[in-house]
């Protein structure tokens, strides 16, 4: 069988028949050549060359067949073997000579064949002897390698035929066919079993040495060799093992009793690694072969050898990288195959432990800085595989197998990390390299170093096996503990702490906290069911994320935790509550105090993991139920550290503003769970906040108000103790010269901001002040020293030019519920509610839109306390309309340049000037000076200039074109072109007002609405319909009468329609506008029914009158201009007293002399006086054109009347019945509405069933703004929207702020914005109603609502609430509101009240991400009652404004004003102006007639 392998592979020509077995040979060969060929190899006396080479000729024959060729060796095997012999004696002599290499290796071919057909011959010991002397002499070590090659290829065939039967002769031989020599160095004191013979000289001889490539490819070409046999593989593996192998790796013989523990023979330290190299590529080949295999993992025989292979293979240098990647994979995948390892049966964990031990030499194999690449990739692939052997074979590894990997890793990490060190026998600066060397994170985005992937690891391990042995976790924590200074170890210890804090959380925390809340969701774990151990817990589902709703103390919370990975491999582990609470702990103290750790990036490292940790369990504390205790003791378990870790140690800063962080994070917060630990604890809190305050450094000061922003507002027992020190330092902080960052400003001024009602609210209240290292100050405050220092912080930040937007909005919010809280409390100090004034108005008109925006609506808010400023000083308001005024003037110059931000401010400002103007029962339009100031800026939002202004630009350049005339630079003009070409001022409206020069349509609509709101509604409101009501109920349309519509200035709507009203007839009108719809009745009064009227003693008479002039205009006494002869007399004379008439008139004859009929312009002042006959020949003259003008008047009546009498001679002109317009008409004529110029603005619409459908939309926009605002009442405990929408009622607080939030209506009869809400009573009966002059409110109280016993959802008050834009929750739970309660698209905003336990109200503002900044209240401010309830409405107010903006809704007045002008531009101008006129005249039946009569009037005016 091994001869026919052997035949398969042959590398000599084609086989051929011998001349005996004709009678296979091929039938395209005629036999007479094949004979011919071989005759002469038959002859026996011809000489042997002449034989071998006709033998050669018929072997070598291409169409010799396979079966011809064995036919022929079987024939003649001694012929065949002598010839050969013959031949090899005769050249033998050459070849010693190193000649005829050819020649011989054709031999050792020829001799090969005959090993392979004559197999069973040489099996009987046929021609041994020669065969081996021919072996023997091709392997002598001093020949050629090609020689050695070919003889060592002769003797496999040659063992391979005699197997059994070969002797020790060929063993001996064979042993030492593969010279190792050239592996052997002197110091490696290496000695051979077998040594080859050297005495015969060489038959081939070699000029250069033995090499060990010429071993390797001996070795290789062997191994090839065997792995095509099969069925002799055993055979061949087991002389390899003994002959070789043994000596490769002697010691695993040793160990396994198969050669002599005293034999030294062998590579005693390791297989040369070109060797290594070579059997791991052939064993990666054999392995995918299940005979071969079953053979080399021979449990008892072959197994341990493997293993050695592989462990030398780890060891190799990093020259054989991919040798050593080779070897790892390949035993990787025996070992771990199910259909591979189960040949080791029950020792499969023993090989497991043993290739675990082994990759291990690799992180510590040698490498130059070229090689640290490759030395990673090989560091990568191992840790790969060990989580293999943690991840997916975790529940196959034995507790052994645990242990081993685990420390396996735990000592290479040490030692690997231990030859980074200078101290450290095998110190390698390469190894620095290999641990910093990065990859990308298979986990998470970015990279991380190899030291990361190692400690990763390394913690991974020891918490994914379970086992909880002290002993073990002190093992670790000693080794860990020594390598503190490495940033990766700190960095994977927090990340694995961190998850394991998750873990905790999802367990310990959110199991308890989910069987509490409503279960509208069911719970589902976030991965795939797994068997579960006994007592094992499904990880709970975790709440959707409240990321979208921001805050300022969510915003912070939120900073340090989000980007920590959730380790799948983690959360998939079926944990107990145990087990992951005491692995917890275990992790948290596995590095001992780390207050001790002396590296400052790690110290800072741990120091952050412990602030994250406690905000995770912070966060889960506050969600737990009131009445559950927490189930893990932070205070206790952290403070000690915390404590410690706020001495100052300059070197270790970044770590002591971490345990400062922390700290804060722990106590300055409200907490729901009150103990006594707490307030004992709390004092030694304050202690530590005050030394830190106190610091030199300003790290730690800023650190501290970074962290303290809600510590005021937290209802924490004593904390006013640290009211001086805050103060102090924000003070500082916010300070003109400081260089504080932006971020710490606004967190101390939110501090700032939540003491602001503190002064009042605790008066006659002292506050000490710690000592400190810093300059002297007071040992007290007292309250006014607190007023006044908040009151200078909001001030110095506000008239800071450089300082950030979002502090500049931040101090505008606090200077206004300053300003409140002055006003609403005894002795308001007028000096600095004057400061915050200016303040405020300072920034509207900034280049921040933002800033703008919010300083024009905290101005707008000052105005709900209208009537207490007046009580206190009415000059500050007319400070406040007077700088308004100046802003809107001095800001439109800007919008051209500026653009769109420019203009809208410019809008609102107008609009806050509306709100001051339109407060109730105001008298500031009667000064007479605020009145110019107010329509000075109003005509500038119209028009962009005064009208005045323009007509003095006219009247210079008339000046000036009329100097260059009389230069005769241009052409003198008659008095007609001159005067007509005067400026008008109707013209000059017209054109600025079609064409502003600001050119902003934003600014011209807004003083368009703000001008009719003030005409329309200034100490108007409250109407006489009640505050609800500022615009008509009354629709005209759903009257069965004819109604005519017109259209004025493109802006008004007017209907107008007759009716009898108790018997008497009068007109309607019908008036609608942006500002909403009103409705007039008028009636015509023609006699005096009071007598109530005088009677003038002289009538007027009714002819003509002409008054006579004075015989003598005599010169006014009044002061003499001084202007020059010529010049154009200007205005500003007027004020001086000068006569302007008299300059008038010396002008005019000055400029124009042919004026006067004299030509003397002195005398136009001095007119000749009048004769007394002149009046005579006046009147005379004047009854004389009398009589001529009615004498013309009555012929031209008798010639029309005698054509109208020839076109009509049977009818009168026309017969038209009484006209239903007739009153209308005349009050339209009186009004000036029908004259020629007043009907250029006046125009008739079409009144069809599409224009009143227009109507009725229109009628359906508000002529205010309007708010829907949810009220909520959260009671204690009440965690979920059922409980809370299931409340009916609420405390004495909570009405308290229902009742001052507005008034209370009855829904069934109210008249104004209803928000939704129905009459019938299914929402309630009464709910809290707000109106102002341009502002409705209606809130939605869910406890005014009729709650439904059937369903829990309450869907009724949900349908109101949940689709309300703002919410105003009244909370009196321990813990804050979630956002998230209730569930809505619709909530953009939450403003959050908290009742204090000191009187005083905490707020919260919770809006979507997308709501941009809203005020006056801010989230963390702590306001008193007096104020609460004017502020939340404004606030709420301007929240509903933002979430408007964000969907697009518009202000009512814009979207009125829009729908008229379209309605207007849509329906007028479809009737002449005959038509319009003929329709305030007749009955609508009558049109045919109307025109048929227009069509003659026209042929009668043509006659005449």
């Amino acid at each position: 069988e091994g001869s026919q392998e052997g035949a398969s592979e042959m590398a000599s020509p084609k086989p051929k028949l011998t001349e005996k077995s004709q009678s296979s040979l091929a039938v395209n060969t005629p036999p007479s050549k094949k004979l011919k060929k071989i005759a002469t190899f038959f002859k026996e006396k011809e000489r042997s060359a002449k034989r071998y080479k006709a033998l050669l000729g018929y072997l070598e024959a291409p169409d010799l067949t396979p079966d011809e060729e064995k036919k022929f060796f079987a024939d003649n095997p001694d012929a065949i073997f002598n010839v050969l012999m013959d031949k090899f004696a005769e050249e033998e002599p050459q070849f010693r000579k190193g000649r005829g290499l050819k020649e011989l290796l054709t031999m050792t071919g020829l001799l090969k064949r005959v090993l392979i057909h004559l197999s069973p011959l040489v099996n009987g010991r046929w021609q041994m002897e020669k065969i081996g002397s021919f072996i023997e002499k091709c392997l002598n070590t001093k020949n050629m390698h090609s020689v050695r090659a070919a003889g060592f290829e002769l003797l496999l065939y040659f063992v391979e035929a005699l197997q059994n039967a070969i002797e020790e002769h060929q063993i001996t031989l064979f042993a030492t066919a593969i010279n190792l020599q050239p592996f052997v160095t002197p110091e490696s004191n290496v000695v051979f079993k077998y040594k080859p013979s050297d005495a015969d000289l060489p038959l081939y001889p070699s000029t250069e040495p033995p090499s060990k490539k010429d071993a390797v490819e001996l070795l290789d070409f062997f191994l090839d060799f065997i792995s095509n046999r099969s069925q002799s593989f055993l055979f061949w593996f087991n002389l390899f093992k003994d002959k070789y192998l043994m000596t490769f790796y002697p010691k695993v013989f040793q160990e396994l009793r198969l050669k002599d523990k005293f034999d030294e023979t062998g590579f005693k330290k390791e297989c040369p690694p070109e060797i290594q190299g070579c059997l791991v590529v052939r064993l990666a080949a054999w392995g995918e072969r299940n005979n071969i295999f079953t053979v080399m993992w021979d449990i008892n025989a072959n197994a341990p050898v493997m293993m050695e292979i592989h462990r030398q293979s780890c060891s190799l240098p990093l020259s054989y990288t991919s040798t050593i990647m080779g070897s790892v994979q390949m035993y990787r995948n025996w070992l771990v195959h199910p259909n591979k390892n189960k040949i080791l049966g029950d020792q499969l964990q023993n090989y497991w432990q043993v290739f675990i031990r082994n990759m291990a030499l690799i992180f510590l194999i040698e490498s130059t800085a070229e090689q640290v690449d490759s030395h990673h990739m090989l560091c990568k692939e191992v840790i790969n595989v060990y989580n293999y052997f943690a991840v997916e074979l975790s529940s196959k590894l034995s507790r052994e197998t645990w242990e081993v990997l685990q420390y396996t890793v735990l000592l290479s990490t040490f030692d690997l990390l231990n030859k980074t060190s200078p101290n450290s026998s095998s110190h390698s600066l390469t190894t620095f390299d290999l641990l910093n060397k990065t990859s990308p994170n298979p986990h998470k985005k970015g990279t991380e170093t190899f030291a990361d992937s190692l400690f990763a690891a390394l913690y991974f391990y020891w918490i994914r096996s379970g086992i909880n042995n002290d002993e073990m976790w002190k093992d670790l924590s000693r080794k860990v503990t020594s390598l503190v200074n490495w940033k990766a170890n700190l960095q994977q210890w927090k990340d694995k702490v961190l998850q394991l804090t998750y873990i905790l959380r999802d367990l310990h925390y959110t199991a308890v906290t989910e069987n509490f809340r409503e279960k509208d969701v069911p719970a589902s774990p976030p991965f795939p069911s797994t068997p579960k151990e006994e007592g094992a817990v499904d990880a709970p589902r975790i709440p959707k994320s409240e990321d979208k709703f921001v805050n300022a103390r969510r915003r912070r919370l939120s900073d340090g935790s989000s980007s920590v990975y959730r380790d799948p491999r983690l959360t998939k582990i079926n944990w107990t509550l145990e087990s992951i609470k005491s692995l917890w702990y275990f992790m948290l103290n596995i590095l001992t105090n780390i207050t001790k750790i002396s590296d400052p990036i790690s110290y800072e490292i741990a120091m952050s993991c412990l602030y994250e940790v406690v905000e995770i369990l912070v966060i889960a504390e506050e969600k737990l139920p009131q009445h559950v205790q927490p189930p893990i003791p932070i205070m206790k378990i952290f403070l000690p550290w915390l404590i410690e870790g706020c001495i100052y140690d300059e070197r270790l800063m970044k770590g002591m503003l971490m345990a400062y962080r922390t700290l804060c994070l722990l106590f300055a917060r409200r907490h729901t769970k009150s103990t006594s630990e707490l307030t004992y604890l709390l004092s030694h809190f304050y202690r530590i906040i005050q030394m830190g305050l106190n610091n030199v450094k300003s790290e730690v000061v800023c650190e501290i108000i970074e962290n303290c922003t809600q510590i005021f507002c937290s209802d924490l027992p004593g904390v006013a103790v640290l009211i001086p020190d805050f103060l102090r330092e924000i003070e500082v902080v916010c300070g003109p010269r400081t260089t504080t960052s932006s971020s710490v400003k606004r967190h101390a001024l939110e501090i700032c901001n939540s003491l602001i009602c503190f002064p009042n609210h605790f008066e006659g209240l002292s506050f000490p002040v710690v000592e400190s290292g810093k300059p002297s100050e007071a040992k007290k405050d007292s309250v006014i020293d607190i007023k006044e220092k908040v009151h200078k912080i909001l001030l110095d930040v506000l008239s800071n030019l450089n300082e950030d937007p979002e502090n500049i909005m931040t101090a505008l919010c606090g200077a206004t519920v300053l300003i409140f809280e002055e006003l609403y409390h005894n002795s308001p100090r007028i000096p600095v509610i004057s400061q915050m004034f200016n303040a405020i108005l300072d920034r509207t008109d900034g280049n921040e839109e933002s800033v703008a925006q919010i300083a024009i609506e905290c101005l707008g808010c000052l105005m709900g306390i209208y009537p207490k400023l007046v009580n206190l000083d009415k000059g500050l308001i007319v400070n406040v309309l007077k700088s308004i005024c100046d802003k809107i003037v001095n800001s439109i110059s800007d919008v051209p340049t500026v653009g769109t931000k420019k203009e809208n401010i410019v809008a609102n400002l107008l609009y806050c000037l509306r709100d001051w103007l339109l407060a109730e029962n105001n008298d500031l339009l009667a000064d007479k000076v605020i009145v110019l100031d107010i329509f000075r800026a109003l005509e500038y939002g119209l028009l962009g200039e005064l009208v005045e202004d323009r007509i003095k630009k006219r009247e210079a350049e008339d000046t000036k074109n009329a100097k260059e005339e009389r230069s005769g630079h241009r052409k003198k003009k008659s008095l007609r072109d001159s005067t007509s070409k005067l400026p008008n001022f109707d013209e000059i409206f017209e054109e600025l007002k079609n064409s502003p020069l600001h050119g902003s349509y934003t600014i011209r609509e807004a003083a368009e609405i703000v001008l009719l709101q003030l005409l329309n509604q200034y100490n108007n409101f409250p109407s006489p319909g009640g505050a609800e009501l500022t615009s008509s109920p009354f629709n005209e349309y759903d009257e069965e009468v004819r109604v005519q519509y017109f259209s004025y200035n493109d802006f008004v709507i007017i209907g107008m329609y007759e009716l009898n009203k108790n018997g008497e007839k009068m007109a309607r009108l019908v008036v609608r506008d942006s500002t909403g719809k009103y409705v007039w009745d008028s009636q015509p009064i023609t006699e005096n029914k009071s007598g109530k009227f005088e009677k003038f003693e002289d009538e007027i008479p009714q002819q003509v009158i002409v008054k006579l002039p004075p015989p003598i205009v005599k010169v006014s006494d009044r002061p003499q201009s001084t202007r020059k002869p010529g010049e154009t007399p200007l205005s500003t004379d007027s004020a001086r007293g000068v006569d302007m008439v008299s300059e008038l008139l010396f002008y005019l004859s000055e400029t124009f002399p042919e004026c006067h009929p004299s030509g003397d312009p002195k005398t136009i002042m001095h007119p000749d006086p009048t004769d007394s006959t002149y009046k005579d020949y006046i009147i005379d003259r004047v009854q004389q054109i009398e009589g001529h003008v009615k004498r013309e008047d009555q012929k031209i009546d008798e010639q029309r009347q005698a054509v109208i009498r020839s076109i009509f001679p049977q009818q009168s002109l026309l017969t038209i019945s009484q006209s239903t317009f007739q009153l209308c008409r005349l009050l339209l004529s009186q009004m000036g509405f029908l004259t020629p110029m007043g009907r250029k603005r006046f125009h008739v619409l079409d009144d069809n069933q599409r224009f009143l459908r227009c109507l009725r939309e229109l009628d359906l926009l508000p002529g205010r703004e309007i708010y829907k605002i949810g009220v909520v009442f959260v009671g204690r405990d009440q965690e979920d929207q059922r409980s809370i929408l299931g409340n009916d009622s609420g405390s004495d607080l909570y009405n308290e702020l229902l009742r001052g939030m507005g008034w209370m209506v009855d829904l069934k009869t109210h008249s104004g914005f209803m928000g939704g809400l129905d009459r019938n009573g299914s929402n309630g009966k009464v709910a809290p109603y707000f109106a102002t002059a341009n502002t409705e409110i209606m809130y939605h109280v869910s406890t005014l609502m009729p709650s439904s016993k059937i369903d829990e959802q309450q869907i009724e008050k949900k349908k109101h609430i949940g689709n309300d834009f703002v919410h105003i929750v009244w909370s009196e739970h321990t813990r804050d509101y979630r956002p998230t309660t209730i569930t809505s698209h619709f909530n953009y905003a939450h403003i959050v009240i908290y009742p204090l336990s000191n009187g005083l109200f905490r707020i919260q503002i919770n809006r979507k991400d997308k709501v941009s900044f809203v005020g006056p209240l801010l989230d963390g401010m702590v306001v008193d009652k007096k104020i609460l309830c004017p502020l939340v409405r404004q606030t709420a107010v301007h929240a509903n404004r933002r979430a408007r903006a964000l969907t697009k809704i518009q202000r009512p007045f814009p979207t009125r004003n829009l729908m008229i002008r379209e309605t207007i531009e849509r329906y007028k101008g479809r009737m002449g102006i005959l038509r319009s006129l003929s329709s305030l005249h007749g009955t609508s039946n009558l049109q045919k007639d109307v025109e048929n009569v227009a069509r003659k009037i026209r042929r009668i005016n043509s006659i005449t």
